[in-house]
């Protein structure tokens, strides 16, 4: 009887060796706290387009609250080139460790993934969303001593001097671009396009009087338009916007322009989704706090937050619409 207990013993105590090692075993393989960011080690923010324009203004907006929340700097970079392509690229291609984001306008990245001719050497597969900050209509603006006083006014006069009105229309295949595209289009008229590497360039252009008419992100243009130097004509969106009181929008003058710009923040593919979501919710803190809705606000954005996965639904069922946009803008 001894030795059966004795027996039962030892198959008991091997039992428990093998349970403690297996938790032991499933314990070292779970997930451990990402060491992310390293205090101290800048985080580079890509931005495709020009100083001043109204995607580098969101990205220089939100990069000092990220630095506060997560302790580290970060350094806006502005990689200007093939509407965006050149640095797009930099960020698909960047290691996958947090400390390279993009930040990208929707939907001109994708206009641009989705041309076979640009052969562009990234696609929506190459980026883990983090988030969507702002939804920023485009506007067609002219000098507020432009003869043009109404949208009517431009059409006409377009439809009169075929190719002669000169309208910037920001980089190629960006979102103002296309939406001047779609303008053209629908009030069946034809002008001289003229592009630039952003949005600033093109205001200044117009303020000039090298270009008779901008169209550009409606928050880019909001500062000149309260100063008295330029005039908004008409807005793309569902609804008028409350920073552009009296301004109608194409769709209620009877045309179909609908295009806006969508600021988002990526990371390449492979960052491990612990630092994505430390950025989301760094991000979403942020656009949360009163004192940044007050400053979006001051400069012309109205907030809205998407998360990784709200975001990347909202992606992709953008990219699916896109086919007949992408080939009317290559007409222009």
């Amino acid at each position: 009887m001894r030795a059966w207990f004795a027996s039962l013993a030892a198959v008991v105590l091997m039992a428990s060796l093998v349970i403690v090692g297996g938790t032991q075993s499933a314990s070292a393989g779970a997930p451990t706290k990402v060491d992310w960011p390293i205090k101290g080690r800048t985080v580079s923010l890509i931005v495709a387009y020009a100083a001043g324009g109204s995607n580098d203004i969101g990205a220089r907006l939100l990069a000092p609250y990220l630095e506060r929340d997560l302790g580290t700097p970060f350094a806006i970079v502005n990689k200007v080139g093939g509407s965006g392509q050149v640095a797009w690229s930099q960020v698909a291609l960047a290691k996958p460790d947090g400390y390279t984001i993009g930040m990208i306008a929707l939907p001109s990245i994708s206009l641009l993934a989705l041309d076979p001719d640009r052969k562009a050497t990234f696609s929506r597969k190459d980026f883990a969303p983090i988030a969507l900050t702002a939804p920023d209509p485009n506007a067609l603006a002219v000098r507020a001593d432009s003869p043009y006083k109404t949208l009517k006014d431009f059409i006409d006069a377009a439809k009169a001097n075929p190719e002669k009105i000169k309208l910037a229309g920001g980089t190629i295949l960006g979102s103002s671009h296309v939406a001047a595209v779609q303008l053209v289009a629908t009030a069946g008229i034809k002008v001289a396009m003229v592009h630039f590497d952003g949005g600033a360039p093109g205001r200044t252009a117009t303020l000039g009087g090298h270009t008779d008419a901008v169209m550009d992100n409606a928050s880019g243009l909001i500062k000149m338009v309260q100063s008295g130097q330029l005039r908004v004509l008409g807005i793309t969106g569902k609804q008028e916007s409350k920073f552009y009181p009296g301004v109608k929008t194409f769709e209620s003058l009877g045309y179909k322009v609908t295009l806006s710009t969508n600021q988002a923040y990526v990371v390449p593919a492979g960052t491990p989704k612990e630092i994505v979501d430390i950025l989301a919710g760094s991000v979403k803190k942020a656009i949360d706090s009163d004192d940044m809705q007050k400053r979006m606000a001051d400069l012309g954005f109205e907030p809205r937050y998407m998360g990784p996965v709200e975001l990347a639904a909202f992606w992709e069922e953008m990219e699916s619409q896109l086919g007949p946009v992408l080939d009317l803008a290559k007409k222009q």
